[in-house]
């Protein structure tokens, strides 16, 4: 028999379950143009398969974000740092109790 509580997790939704990022400086990796970029929420199995990888943090943190973004790890490497900070921050935004993250946050205007 369920409890209330476990009916309630295996039916609960995110807020927003991925952001669209749009890169100020897209890249080109092997003949294609990313101009956007959208990261998906984490799950455990992301960070137990990142843990598993060779490297120090920032390497795991860059399997990560090719995991959640569903790209090869080449296209985040030729990431403008500026691009780079705006995954981090749609990141740690998903991280937050409750996070209701914008794309317009998140994207430019220029």
């Amino acid at each position: 028999m369920k409890t209330q509580a476990a009916t309630q997790a295996n039916t609960a939704t995110y807020p927003n379950p991925a952001e669209t990022i749009t890169l100020d400086y897209p890249v080109r990796v092997e003949g294609k143009e990313y101009q956007t970029l959208t990261m998906r929420r984490l799950k455990v199995r992301d960070r137990l398969i990142a843990n598993k990888q060779e490297g120090d943090d920032f390497d795991k943190e860059l399997y990560i974000f090719s995991s959640l973004t569903g790209v090869d790890v080449t296209v985040i490497h030729e990431l403008d740092e500026m691009d780079y900070k705006k995954l981090q921050d749609v990141y740690l935004g998903f991280m937050k109790k409750g996070s209701q993250n914008s794309a317009s946050e998140t994207s430019s205007t220029a």
